[in-house]
Parts: C-alpha cells; structure tokens; sequence
C-alpha cells in the first residue's frame, strides 16, 4: 500500500494503470483499498477508476457472501461526494448506481444523497432533456433516499418547475420512470405535508398504469389510484393522469393505444366520488 500511496503521489503513472487495483481481491484489504481509492479519486480522472475499484471489490464480497467493510462503504460515499455527471456508457452508469445503492442507505448517506440531488437539479437546469445518466441516477437516489431526494428536488411551500417534465418525457418508454422507484407510503406521506402542490405533481411524474403482459390491457398502478384518492382534488389528479394518455410513439396509428387508454377512465364509472364520476361521463 505504502509503494502505491508514493507511486500516486509522483503522478508519474497514468491514472488509469490503477485500475488493476479492481484485481487485488486476495492481496489488499478492505482498508488499503478504501485508502487506495480515496487518494485515486482526488487526482484528475480518477473519479471513475475509484469507481471501478470500489465497484468491483463490493461485487466480490457479495459474490462471496462476505460482509462488507465499513471502511469500503465510507470510501463509496467520500467518492460520490466528489460526484459530477460526465459522458460515462451505461456500464459505468451501472456501477455508478450500484454504488449508490450500496453507500448511500441511512442516515449517513443521507449528506451525500443531498449533494448528488442538487447535482441532479444544476444537470437538468442545463438540458431541455434529462440524459440518461441523470434519470438513472435520479431512480436510485428516490429509491436508496426517497426523502431527502423529493425535498431537494421540490422544497416545501415552493411551485414545481418544469423538472419533472424533462425527465418525464427522457424516461417514456425505458421501463417507467424514475419517480416510480418510491415506496408507496413514503410517496403518500411526503404528498401530504404540502396537499395541494404535491398530490397533482406527484401525479404528473409517476406512470399511472401498466400493461398487462403480452397484451393490449390496460390497468392503473396501485399507486396511481392512491394518489387519487388522497388527493383534495382528485379531477386535478385525473387531469395530469389524462395527460399520459398521449401514445409516444412516432411509428403507425396511434389512435388504437390513445383508445385503449383511454377506456381506463371506463373503470371509475363506479368510483365513490360522484365528481369523478361526473368527469367520466362527461
């Protein structure tokens, strides 16, 4: 470990020759590897050979069914703390997000989910579209840190922007979106704490129904008909639900999907709420 620290600090190596570091799995512990990855990740391009480093030796001790060093899982959220969006492929994205996952669970990794979120914020505050690697990376902080991550994107008593609408329409069609990854209940109590703003813009992000496996069926997610629910204004909700009806296909007819979403609206013909109902049949 010792020669490595003095190879590093001599900068006479590319930073990417440590990458063979991700191969020490039988001849440098879990706490000179932390060390290792740490000083690797303050050097210029170090960020994601740490990355790589750090990753590896995480899927090795759960290949292994070996528990994790704390001093591992301490270097992870010092990394993301050094965290910037870049032009990484998805395998790095990948890793990235593993990362996350495994770091950033808890009250410490609450701290750096909040940095990574206001990073989240400043990238789709220079993109008309959100990129791929921040929708991803958006779904894994609202699922490792739901919380922390809905308040730094929309702060209490504050209007939404129009945020949620780039990474909306980035993430259509890649298997939901990003907002999907919060827990129900989590959902529901963050809506609650600011009824009238959150409830509609909640219901603006979500994708509020699925189809049935190899068929044209369609059917509201659990957490869509929650939303509508607790809403104080449910036509609101409906509306913003409505909305998502639009197919966003750009190949053949798309008045067979705009028919068959819309028949969705068929099955609150018998809601308890007699203005939904009102909506419906109008």
């Amino acid at each position: 470990v010792e020669r490595l620290k003095r190879s590093l600090a001599s900068g006479i190596a590319p930073i990417e020759r440590y990458h063979s570091l991700v191969y020490t799995w039988d001849t440098l512990s879990g706490e000179g590897l932390a060390e290792l990855s740490s000083l690797i990740s303050e050097l210029p391009g170090g960020f994601d050979v740490a990355l790589e480093i750090l990753w590896m030796r995480i899927a090795l001790y759960e290949r292994d069914k070996v528990p994790v060093p704390r001093e591992i899982f301490v270097a992870g959220r010092s990394l993301l703390g050094r965290f910037d969006f870049a032009d990484r492929n998805d395998n790095q994205t990948y890793h990235l997000n593993e990362l996350i996952k495994h770091c950033l669970t808890g009250p410490d990794g609450s701290p750096v989910a909040y940095e990574m979120c206001q990073r989240v914020r400043e990238s789709l505050a220079r993109r008309h579209f959100a990129d791929s690697e921040t929708t991803s990376v958006l779904g894994i902080l609202l699922a490792v840190q739901p919380t922390v991550t809905l308040n730094t994107l929309f702060p209490l008593g504050t209007a939404p922007d129009d945020h949620i609408y780039r990474i909306r329409y980035q993430t259509f069609g890649r298997g939901g979106l990003a907002f999907d990854n919060v827990p129900e209940q989590i959902l529901i109590e963050w809506c609650e704490q600011d009824r009238d703003i959150r409830y509609p813009l909640m219901a603006s992000a979500i994708f509020p129904f699925k189809l049935e496996p190899n068929t044209e069926i369609r059917h509201w997610t659990k957490v869509a008909l929650k939303l509508l629910e607790q809403a104080p204004d449910r036509i609101k909700v409906l509306k913003r639900y409505i909305e998502r009806f639009q197919p966003m296909g750009w190949s053949g007819s798309q008045v067979p999907p705009w028919e068959a979403n819309v028949k969705l609206l068929d099955s609150l013909a018998d809601c308890h709420d007699p203005n939904i109902v009102a909506f419906v049949a109008a």
